[in-house]
C-alpha cells in the first residue's frame, strides 16, 4: 500500500508530536509499504527524516509562506500540495499539533478536499482554552466529516473535540504516544540533600506553563527550602523565561541546559517532573520520566489522568493556576519520602503502557482505512 504522511509542525528541529508518526512510518517501510512524508523545511535536517530519507522514503518539504492578496495566484501556480500528487496514495495521515494547525499551512484543506484521497486527521494535542471562529468551526466540521477516521493522543482530547465541533467524529480512536525508551528496571535514585526539579517541555509558557511555575517557587514556603530547577528544551519563549527567573530572583536555583536527547542524562539526577500545563495532549516527557522512575507533579489536562494516579505515580493539580498548581507542589513536597517508591510504581505503569505499541495501532488503523476507501 502507499501511504503518505503530512506534518503541520514548524518553528523547532524535531518534537514530541513527530514521534508517533515517524515510529509508524518505520513499522509501515518494515512491513514492505511505499511511503512519502510531507513536511515543513524545519524539520528536514532531523536525524529521523535523514533515516527515512536513506530507506527511500521521499521527502516533500515546504517553507513557511506569507499570507498576501498574490497567495491565491500562487497556489494556482505551484500549490504546496499538489492534489495531483496526493492522489497517488491509498491514503494520506495527517499530523497536526493541533485542529487548528490546519488552517496555518496554505493550501492544505483545499488540497485534501480535491484529492479525493482517503485521509485519517491524528490530532497530537487539545486544550479548553482553544477559540474556534465560527467559520473555522465550520470548516473543520466539514474536513473530521469527510475524513475517513479521527485519532487523538488521549481519550479526553477526543472527546473535548467532539464538544468542541459538537458532532460524533468519524472512527474515533485514542492512539497512545510511544516511548522512546524502554529500560528494565528504574534509573537509581538520584544521591544529594537537594532536591533536584526537572520540567522537560517546549519553552512555550502558553501552554507548559513554565511561568506558573516560577511564581509558585518565588513564593514562602520555597525560598526557604533546597531545591533546583532545569528548564530542559528549545522554543520561542526563551528570553522571556530567562526575564522571568531575574523578575522572581530566582537566578541561582534555575537553569536552562537546553534540548538534551538522551532522556537518562536528565533524569540520572533529577528527583521529580514538574509540568504546569495549561494544556496538553499525552506528554511524551511525562511517559518519559516514568520510564526512568521518576514521579510527576502536573495538572489535570490532556491524557495526565490517564497515565498518572494522583497519589500513587505523581500529583495532580486540578487546574493550572498558582493557588491550585502551589497547593499540589506542597502536597509533593511533604510526601517526599515516597517518592522513590512512587518512581518505581510509575516505571511499572509505563512499562505496561508500551507493551501496546501504539505506532503498530496506528499503522493498523491506516491501513484498515485505505482498504476501506478501495474495497467496492
Amino acid at each position: 500500500m502507499k501511504l503518505a504522511f503530512i506534518s503541520t509542525v514548524c518553528g523547532c528541529r524535531w518534537a514530541g508530536t513527530e514521534e508517533v508518526w515517524y515510529a509508524t512510518a518505520l513499522k509501515a517501510l518494515e512491513a514492505g509499504h511505499q511511503m512519502a512524508a510531507y513536511i515543513h523545511r524545519d524539520i528536514s535536517a532531523a536525524e529521523q527524516i535523514q533515516t527515512l530519507r536513506k530507506r527511500g522514503v521521499a521527502i516533500h518539504s515546504r517553507s513557511t509562506i506569507r499570507f498576501s492578496r498574490l497567495w491565491p495566484l500562487k497556489e494556482k501556480i505551484a500549490p504546496s500540495f499538489p492534489a495531483g500528487q496526493l492522489q497517488n496514495y491509498d491514503v494520506l495521515l495527517l499530523s497536526l499539533g493541533s485542529l487548528l494547525d490546519v488552517f496555518y499551512v496554505p493550501g492544505l484543506i483545499d488540497a485534501l478536499q480535491r484529492s479525493k484521497t482517503p485521509y485519517v486527521l491524528f490530532c497530537q494535542f487539545n486544550a479548553e482554552g482553544l477559540a474556534f471562529t465560527p467559520s473555522q468551526r465550520s470548516a473543520l466540521r466539514e474536513l473530521a466529516g469527510n475524513s475517513a477516521g479521527c485519532c487523538f493522543v488521549s481519550q479526553q482530547n477526543l472527546d473535548l473535540a467532539e464538544r468542541q465541533l459538537a458532532m460524533k467524529l468519524p472512527a474515533g480512536q485514542a492512539i497512545w504516544n510511544p516511548v522512546r525508551i524502554t529500560l528494565p528496571q528504574p534509573l537509581p535514585w538520584p544521591q544529594g540533600k537537594t532536591i533536584r526539579f526537572g520540567c522537560v517541555a517546549r519553552l512555550d509558557t502558553l501552554w507548559k506553563g513554565q511561568d506558573l511555575l516560577l511564581e509558585v517557587l518565588s513564593k514562602p514556603p520555597w525560598p526557604s527550602r533546597d531545591w533546583s530547577l532545569g528548564f530542559f528544551g528549545e522554543g520561542g519563549d526563551l528570553e522571556h523565561l530567562k526575564n522571568a527567573v531575574k523578575f522572581f530572583g530566582l537566578e541561582s536555583r534555575v537553569e536552562f541546559p537546553g534540548y538534551v536527547r538522551n532522556l537518562q542524562d536528565i533524569w540520572r539526577d533529577r528527583h521529580v517532573m514538574v509540568l504546569p500545563s495549561r494544556g496538553e495532549g499525552l506528554p511524551l516527557a511525562i511517559l518519559e520520566a516514568m520510564m526512568c522512575g521518576r514521579p510527576t507533579v502536573t495538572t489535570d489536562v490532556g491524557g495526565n489522568r490517564e497515565v498518572l494516579q494522583d497519589g500513587e505515580t505523581g500529583f495532580i493539580a486540578e487546574a493550572a493556576t498558582p493557588h491550585s498548581f502551589g497547593n499540589t507542589l506542597e502536597r509533593a513536597w511533604v510526601e517526599q519520602s515516597r517518592w522513590q517508591e512512587m518512581g518505581e510504581a510509575a516505571h511499572k505503569q509505563v512499562r505496561n503502557i508500551v507493551s501496546g505499541d501504539p505506532a503498530q495501532q496506528l499503522l493498523n488503523y491506516l491501513l484498515e482505512k485505505g482498504r476501506g476507501a478501495s474495497s467496492p
